[in-house]
């Protein structure tokens, strides 16, 4: 058992964060009391706050795109990057290649929004084409047969 500081309850050791520096080997507050400190600093220090987070999103763009990645579909950036490679750093339709230098050049992880399986990587063109067409097959027949027709 150990006394937080700040809200001065006795509370389990494990309710406390590891803090190499002190000599119990605990921070002096615990993890409810250190989330609200934090939060409280965040609105504070808007500014401070905000341009440090954007800096470490410029320069681990990898560890972003990755976490948005397996947030969002479930794919770690390893298989987002063995996809990469099985596609050979090619957009599965139009065969755009993969650059993740310039805007809108990384490949997407395209799904299917019924089942949200991951599909294959897109590039941003081919992504959004789908996405306004909502995957109807129907839709894209009707759209080639008006390019064919309108040529």
């Amino acid at each position: 058992m150990k006394t937080c500081n700040r809200c001065l309850k006795e509370k389990s050791k494990t309710d406390f964060f590891k803090d190499k520096q002190t000599s119990d080997g605990l921070y002096s507050i615990c993890k409810a009391c250190k989330k609200e400190a934090t939060y409280e600093w965040r609105a504070k220090n808007k500014d401070k706050y905000n341009a440090g987070a954007k800096k470490w999103r410029d320069n681990n763009k990898d560890k972003e795109y990755g976490h948005e990645a397996k947030r969002r579909y479930g794919v770690s950036l390893e298989e987002y990057n063995n996809m990469l490679k099985a596609q050979d750093f090619k957009c599965a339709i139009c065969g755009k290649v993969h650059n993740d230098k310039v805007k809108r050049g990384r490949l997407y992880i395209d799904h299917d929004h019924q089942t949200n399986k991951v599909r294959k990587l897109l590039c941003s063109g081919c992504n959004s084409m789908l996405g306004y067409a909502k995957d109807s097959i129907e839709t894209l027949e009707k759209a080639i047969a008006y390019l064919k027709d309108n040529k």
